[in-house]
């Protein structure tokens, strides 16, 4: 397979590992100027990853007036932007990659990014995954993508998306009904994420083992409003009876105002910033928390959410996007109103006091973690429906 993604994302390294534990090679291929390089994260990828280059602007629109694109290079010019012309240019490169490679299957993951670079190939059939931003913010954030994401969802095969929900968005993008979906979430490796994996080593750690503790993992980026559950655990450790802290993992342009924003509430002692931290110090994090907290403006199947049900953590977290697919408000988490962090503190408050009730939300979260979100049945399912699209 040719997996069109950033090779920079941890979702691109764990779908190669993932579909190489089944029996599956995926090459990597992308475009080296899409590509936001983290500071200091590197993968090993055992695959051979293609980056391709973006000609130069002079090129590209002598390479469109020799296929006498006129009018894409007059809507270039209006948009302020080259990413017509690239396609036009990357697209036969991406199919002699495809061809001399003797790669059976072509991959987009990502519909305002990877399906217009497989798309514009030509290479048929294709598949495309779609899901978070690509679908709910850039194509309505830069309206001229959207009829190369409507052209890119018509020509697929199958489009992957994670839930009922996502499918709605992308037969809006695509102008019509009929779309052939292929509805699983990602899923989570159930068995490394998991109750029964012993935590103490990684608590003692970060100083967590007297300590009872709420755990976010989303990125300190603006979408994901880290200040709320920072104001709302300030209310919360104020009137607890025992010792309770909050972990603050990954990182983001945020950190030093989240930081000092901690200091100002007078819990900066109570509140842990991880920074990046191993699978396993995640892992083991997540099982020894209360609850996982999350408040974003929008979103969509979000791994750590699921990561977290996998390892019997009851989830808190707004009511918004697929958010809905994952946690069933009651059952394996609580859901708040999306303008309302008041309401945080209510939920930490009761998994904090309720020893019962987040019991009871803890079996229900591994429960329905392991019935509807295991990785290796969403990947099984996925090599079929290539699979059968590759015989036609």
């Amino acid at each position: 397979m040719l997996l069109v993604s950033n090779p920079y994302s941890i979702h691109t390294y764990n779908w190669v590992r993932d579909l190489k534990e089944q029996g599956v090679k995926a090459d990597v291929l992308y475009v080296d100027e899409w590509i936001n390089r983290p500071v200091s994260f590197d993968m090993d990828y055992d695959v051979e990853v293609h980056l391709l280059s973006v000609p130069s602007l002079g090129k590209l629109v002598t390479s469109n007036l020799a296929r006498l694109k006129f009018h894409d290079i007059l809507r270039d010019i209006y948009h302020h932007t080259r990413i017509r012309m690239t396609l036009n240019t990357i697209g036969p490169q991406i199919r002699e990659i495809f061809n001399n490679g003797g790669y059976e299957h072509l991959h987009g993951h990502g519909v305002a990014t990877s399906a217009l670079l497989v798309h514009s190939s030509g290479i048929q059939p294709y598949s495309i995954s779609a899901w978070g931003s690509d679908i709910y913010i850039l194509p309505d954030k830069f309206p001229y993508l959207r009829p190369l994401v409507r052209d890119a969802i018509n020509g697929a095969a199958f489009v992957h998306v994670e839930s009922e929900i996502s499918a709605e968005r992308v037969t809006e993008l695509a102008e019509q009904t009929g779309v052939p979906f292929f509805v699983s979430t990602w899923g989570v490796d159930t068995d490394f994420y998991s109750p029964v994996h012993d935590h103490l080593e990684t608590l003692r750690k970060f100083g967590l083992d007297e300590c009872q503790y709420f755990a976010s993992f989303r990125a300190l980026e603006p979408l994901y409003r880290i200040e709320y559950i920072l104001k709302a655990f300030a209310v919360v450790n104020k009137s607890a009876s025992i010792r309770t802290c909050l972990v603050i993992g990954s990182s983001g342009s945020q950190k030093p105002y989240l930081q000092q924003l901690a200091k100002e509430l007078d819990i900066e002692d109570s509140v842990i910033f991880t920074g990046f931290v191993s699978d396993k110090e995640k892992r083991d994090l997540l099982r020894g928390a209360y609850a996982y907290v999350q408040f974003p403006k929008s979103d969509g199947v979000a791994i750590t959410v699921m990561e977290a049900m996998a390892v019997g953590t009851p989830v808190i977290s707004s009511r918004v996007g697929e958010t809905r697919v994952l946690v069933k408000d009651g059952v394996n988490g609580m859901l708040v109103p999306s303008d309302s962090w008041e309401d945080i503190v209510h939920a930490m408050e009761t998994l904090l006091n309720d020893t019962d009730r987040r019991t009871q939300m803890s079996l229900q979260a591994r429960t329905i973690a392991v019935k509807y979100h295991d990785r290796r049945k969403f990947l099984k399912n996925f090599i079929k429906q290539c699979e059968l699209q590759n015989s036609k």
